[in-house]
């Protein structure tokens, strides 16, 4: 009698055994584990992205707190910049409307390449978001050393050209020309001829503390005489305003180094100390002699 009710006791226990055997096996094997883990984490960053736009759509793009309500420059030029009245009109030519367009919804990476490329005489451009409803355009200027082709060109110390138009005291600057260069000037390109970027370090020597002049003009010249070529020089129109003396045409070499400038100049200088509200005609500095 015990051995039947032990043999009734395990048939159960056989049956479980078998119903286990008949069911699916999901043991994966480790590449499969792999693929599984990188799918989730796909999925997962896909959902996290999706879930990223929608919120930036509704919480930001399309918020009306964010609309833009006005936009302002400041742009850091030497003097009165042409720029800081005009924020309509940079608006406009970047295609932002004031209290209609998002500050959120603007790529303005874009936008700033835009002005970068139509405003030469703009060295760099920052769009800022100011929250919640205010851009602001930031610019520095290019500043100009001196003029270039009848003063519709200007360039700067890195000789870089833009257009005058944009600075009312471009008349001041010195006027420069290489006579011996045809070189065509383009806005948002640089100076190419070594003539023009010599005649830039002759200005910035001459205005240094040791010399103290102001050039009005300069320019490189074939000096001839008849059909002799005797080379080329430098003529300058210069002004000192601490004795109010003036030459209208001084003469220098035009060397392959500043330094032969630089004692031309100091004779020049002593000359100049000299002689107090004087307007000479012409100076030859190469001699250290005043000229008819």
């Amino acid at each position: 009698m015990k051995k039947d009710t032990d043999k009734g006791k395990k048939a159960p226990a056989k049956e479980q055994e078998k119903k286990g055997n008949s069911s699916p096996s999901f043991n994966l094997n480790k590449k499969q584990k792999i693929w599984l883990g990188v799918a989730t984490v796909i999925l997962g960053l896909l959902l996290l992205t999706l879930a990223f736009f929608v919120i930036k759509d509704a919480v930001f793009d399309h918020n009306r707190h964010f609309i833009i309500s006005t936009v302002k420059i400041d742009s850091q030029g030497k003097i009165n910049s042409y720029w800081n009245d005009r924020a309509a009109e940079l608006a406009e030519e970047i295609k932002i409307t004031p209290r209609v367009d998002n500050l959120f919804a603007q790529d303005l990476a874009e936008k700033r390449m835009i002005l970068l490329n139509n405003h030469p005489e703009m060295e760099d451009v920052q769009l800022i978001p100011i929250l919640p409803d205010v851009l602001q355009i930031r610019i520095r200027e290019r500043l100009p050393a001196a003029r270039l082709d009848a003063a519709t060109h200007l360039v700067d110390k890195d000789g870089w050209i833009f257009p005058a138009k944009y600075y009312s005291y471009a008349a001041a600057l010195p006027a420069i020309k290489d006579e011996t260069n045809k070189e065509t000037f383009t806005d948002g390109k640089q100076v190419e001829g070594k003539g023009i970027r010599f005649l830039m370090q002759f200005i910035r020597m001459m205005e240094e503390r040791e010399f103290q002049f102001q050039v009005v003009s300069a320019r490189i010249i074939e000096h001839s005489r008849g059909n002799e070529n005797l080379g080329l020089r430098i003529e300058a129109h210069l002004k000192r305003h601490d004795n109010d003396f003036e030459c209208k045409r001084v003469v220098f070499s035009y060397p392959e180094s500043l330094e032969i400038l630089r004692k031309q100049a100091k004779m020049l200088k002593a000359y100049a100390l000299e002689r107090n509200r004087m307007i000479l005609k012409v100076y030859d500095a190469r001699y250290g002699v005043e000229k008819p």
